[in-house]
């Protein structure tokens, strides 16, 4: 009873602080600071994709469609539940195809290239249902679509527009007739912004043509002429790839007829955010312009725009930087909106070598991603993580203050040991001794579990676990994992990448002329969007530029 009380006693102690987790901050160029953002880590998808769609459904992640290694369409989607991906088929790909998250709970998904490297356009139009995680067919579109929008108006209609290399066309969908053409556009569009403006009206625009072009941006309207607004001739609304869902700026409150809409713009090299309020487009007014320059003095490149009307926040994302940086700039935009102007700071994380992510916004501030790109369309990105753009704070009780690090290793190593330990017959009271032999217990089983990586490079197989090195020395996995997570600081996966990737390296510094890839999979890495994050994210730059660097370090010496 009195061991029980003890280690309940040391447990609450290492888990308590009783104040919020340090906040990292870096300073710009311009003076401002940029504060550090958590990067929460998820699962791997199953399948490395690009050209998907992204969304956030009661409480999972829901990723449709794009293509994968080689640019090659996946008829696939996946669900995150559970801490896990879940692989689930689809009628089509969906290879740069559009959607929307209905009022009913259910995904609307369609449209997309029909071929690999991003040729042709589909006809096909699906739903998925959550309560049975499966898709089913719906009536198809009224012309083949790719790089299309879908904007649901709050009758009830489904507005499309859009499409790319093929003439455009702005159409009606509903699920018992599919679609119906309701205007020919002033101009040909890819991913166009389709903004709700009155009960039955929307505006409708883009600054590209149906081949990615720039062009006048000329606004049609659902009910009326097409337009030309000087402010979007001066301020150019950002293009969308794909995953663009109009609903993400939406800011206004559609019961009392209130329409209002965020938009994400440049002017030369400077970034904005413009606003639609009923059918007036103005500039909304930040208490600083957007930062430029991140915190090692690379270029910024703001892209994706998403609005939180429960706090009236906007999230402007940029795309990740060659350094493998993330930066997330917060704009209250609640005060512009009413007369003020829109407080701004700017987050920053280390997510990785991706050129591309395809992120949705989540409860609470957070930003998903799953998939991307790491170099081109022929190398999608298979991971995913979720931003925290609100600081963490632990949850605590209350901290002693007489522990010291003095006291915390010990009591750590002899709660590993009394957890851990096998069953064997009573023992006197623990005392001094109990807690040098614990100590020297696992002292022993590190060096061991070392040994079993250095000496047999155990690591180079790519689907070993935990249980795996357990019964190579004869113990249990519970053992195994609190000693590497007690002695390495991090969980067992990241402690086996860390040896695959000083391997690589090992490799790369002796025969540089390797195919980098070869050589990850030769590490044990069971794909290479896995290794090329994992080694940025160790080392802090992809694998050519980290050789450049230590060759050139080599040649000084």
């Amino acid at each position: 009873m009195r061991q029980a009380c003890f280690l309940s006693l040391v447990l609450l102690t290492l888990s308590c602080s009783g104040a919020p987790a340090p906040e990292q901050t870096r300073v710009l160029p311009d003076g401002r600071t940029a504060r550090r953002m958590e990067v929460e880590r998820l699962p791997d998808l199953n399948v490395p994709r690009s050209g998907h769609s992204l969304f956030w459904l009661d409480g999972e992640l829901v990723a449709v469609g794009g293509h994968s290694i080689g640019f090659v369409p996946t008829a696939t989607a996946e669900i995150c539940r559970d801490g896990r991906w879940t692989l689930v088929e689809t009628l089509f790909p969906h290879d740069f195809g559009f959607g929307t998250l209905l009022p009913s709970g259910e995904i609307f998904i369609a449209g997309g290239c029909s071929e690999p490297f991003g040729v042709g356009r589909s006809f096909g139009a699906e739903l998925y249902s959550p309560e049975t995680g499966s898709f089913s067919p719906l009536p198809i579109l009224d012309i083949r679509r790719a790089l299309a929008t879908v904007a649901p108006l709050t009758d009830g209609t489904l507005v499309v527009a859009g499409n790319w290399y093929a003439d455009d066309a702005v159409c009606s969908y509903s699920f018992r007739q599919g679609g119906k053409p309701l205007l020919r556009p002033a101009q040909h569009r890819s991913a166009p912004y389709i903004l709700q403006t009155g009960p039955s009206d929307a505006f409708i625009f883009a600054p590209t043509d149906n081949r990615g072009n720039v062009q006048p941006v000329v606004v049609d309207r659902l009910q009326g002429a097409p337009f030309e607004p000087a402010l979007l001739q001066e301020w150019r609304p950002l293009g969308h790839d794909t995953n663009f869902r109009p609903e993400q700026l939406f800011v206004g409150d559609a019961t009392v007829g209130g329409y209002a809409w965020l938009i994400p713009a440049a002017r030369g090299g400077q970034y904005g955010i413009l606003t639609l309020v009923g059918e007036t487009f103005s500039l909304l007014e930040t208490d600083a312009p957007l930062p430029m320059l991140g915190v090692d003095g690379e270029e910024i490149r703001w892209g994706a725009l998403f609005a939180d009307k429960e706090t009236e926040t906007a999230y402007y994302w940029s795309l990740p930087t060659p350094a493998g940086r993330s930066y997330v700039c917060t704009v209250a935009y609640g005060d512009a909106l009413r007369g003020g102007k829109a407080g701004t700071e700017l987050l920053y994380a280390e997510t990785g070598p991706a050129s591309q992510l395809f992120g949705t916004l989540l409860p609470g501030g957070r930003l998903a991603v799953a998939g991307g790109i790491l170099e081109d369309n022929y190398h999608p990105y298979g991971g995913s993580f979720i931003l925290h753009t609100r600081p963490t704070v632990r949850k605590t009780a209350f901290a002693w203050p007489w522990l010291t690090a003095g006291t915390l290793l010990p009591l750590a190593l002899l709660v590993f040991w009394l957890l851990t330990r096998r069953k064997r017959a009573p023992a006197a009271p623990q005392g001094r001794g109990d807690v040098e032999q614990g100590a020297a217990l696992f002292m022993d089983m590190m060096s061991r579990i070392r040994a079993l990586m250095e000496e047999r490079e155990l690591f180079k197989r790519s689907d070993l676990k935990v249980e795996d090195v357990a019964n190579e020395l004869g113990t249990n996995a519970a053992y195994v994992r609190g000693c590497i997570s007690g002695a390495y600081g991090g969980p067992f996966k990241d402690f086996v990448n860390e040896y695959r990737i000083r391997y690589v390296q090992k490799q790369l510094l002796a025969h540089p002329d390797e195919k980098i890839s070869a050589l990850a999979e030769e590490a044990g890495f069971s794909s290479s969007a896995t290794f090329y994050r994992q080694f940025s994210a160790l080392t802090g730059l992809a694998p050519a530029a980290w050789l450049k660097q230590a060759r050139r370090k080599e040649n000084l010496r």
